[in-house]
């Protein structure tokens, strides 16, 4: 089977939550099918991506596209005169769908998979080549979230974004053959927004052998460590939640307790939280040591889409999770066996309180935990996905829709 997949922008490093998810499930796929990975990029976006990416996936390609206007007036003017979100409109390239249209003549795939609704403006339809688009978020409800929570011009800017992702997303869903989620609760977004649109739920996976603890770890009993990029919207709410409202009844019980944020380009309202129990890392070559050193690992989130690679990272690194609710939705867990979950400050603050008093309760929450994550390495959801794209094969060639559930 071949199968062409589009990304846009640059896969490597994989640091963030959808370039991990992308990253572990191409390198895994390339032993299973034919796999050929387009990325495309702005101009000199970085010298020698190309080569870095072809020796983890060869034969991928890279693209620059033409350049465009960055400033907010340019892309209002160019989203309102394609007629698609700026959620779009910024990442679709014609040229890219010209190179595509030649590629499929002269070598057609299989299936052509689109990453991210990015770049769906970029996808050409050809008759009878079946296409998949994955989801790694409901787009429209987080830009709903983000206008919710704005105000001036901001608002106003988010709230059309909004709209516009509304309809677009909705009509997008309905033009792939079918539609890949990252959790239950996306599949039942993207089923309500396009009744008749059939989506499967890709599981969440985990490099276990990458993150398994050295033989001789030594793991902090009094750390407490949150992993995740410091740039997005849900992680720096999540850590400001925690550190105002559930770190000083930890502390006030635990006073030699230390709380780690390890995650890329923490804003100046992250950074003003550091104190003598608070610390900021920011970026970090790897996130393992991090985990692998802390007594439990945190995921206080409070809103977000997809599902939360951390967890099964954490998971695997031997680390306790706490989690909110939210924080695990979509994640194949059972509180109080792998994982312990709490939705309240109170209720957060008491039980990492228990459990960094309790070194056996710790490390029976880490035995369950890596037991979980044995069955969830990215080789297991690569294989599942394969027998996916064969379904949608087989339902493009009997004209019947291709089945939902999980991939």
């Amino acid at each position: 089977m071949k199968l062409l997949w589009l990304k846009y922008g640059e896969l490597l490093p994989p640091d963030t939550g959808g370039k991990l998810r992308s990253y572990h499930l191409l390198r895994a796929l390339q032993g299973e099918l034919d796999l050929r990975m387009v990325s495309y990029v702005r101009p000199g976006v970085s010298a020698g991506y190309a080569a870095a990416l072809g020796a983890e996936l060869p034969g991928s390609r890279v693209l620059e596209i033409e350049g465009q206007g960055r400033g907010i007036a340019t892309a209002l003017w160019q989203s309102a005169a394609r007629r698609i979100p700026l959620t779009v409109s910024r990442f679709t390239s014609a040229r890219v769908r010209r190179w595509l249209e030649r590629e499929i003549a002269r070598d057609r795939p299989d299936i052509l998979l689109c990453d991210f609704l990015m770049p769906t403006a970029s996808v050409p339809q050809i008759p009878g080549l079946p296409t998949i688009l994955f989801e790694h978020n409901v787009e429209a409800s987080l830009w709903r979230r983000k206008a919710d929570s704005a105000t001036g011009a901001k608002a106003l800017i988010y709230r059309w974004e909004y709209e516009a992702l509304r309809r677009y997303e909705a009509a997008v869903l309905r033009r792939f053959d079918a539609v890949l989620a990252v959790s239950p609760d996306d599949k039942a977004q993207f089923e309500e927004m396009a009744p008749g649109t059939h989506v499967a739920v890709a599981e969440t996976g985990v490099d276990v052998a990458a993150f398994t603890p050295p033989a001789n770890n030594v793991r902090s009993a009094a750390d407490v460590v949150f992993v995740g990029s410091m740039d997005w919207q849900p992680n720096i709410q999540g850590v400001q939640w925690f550190v105002k409202e559930i770190w000083p009844a930890v502390i006030a019980a635990c006073p030699d307790a230390v709380f780690h944020v390890v995650g890329r380009r923490p804003p100046a309202s992250i950074r003003a939280l550091e104190s003598a129990n608070v610390r900021i890392t920011g970026d970090v070559a790897s996130v393992g040591p991090h985990l692998h050193g802390a007594a439990i690992s945190v995921v206080p989130l409070l809103a977000g889409g997809g599902t939360r690679l951390k967890i099964y990272e954490a998971m695997a690194a031997g680390a306790p999770v706490v989690s909110t609710t939210v924080g695990a939705e979509g994640l194949d867990v059972v509180p109080g066996r792998d994982i312990e979950l709490a939705d309240t400050p109170a209720a957060f603050s008491d039980v990492l309180v228990q459990l960094l008093r309790n070194d056996a309760r710790r490390e029976a929450l880490a035995a369950a935990a890596t037991a979980t994550v044995a069955t969830k390495d990215w080789h297991v959801v690569a294989r599942s996905l394969v027998s996916f794209f064969q379904d949608v094969l087989r339902s493009a060639a009997a004209g019947t829709p291709a089945r939902g559930g999980r991939a």
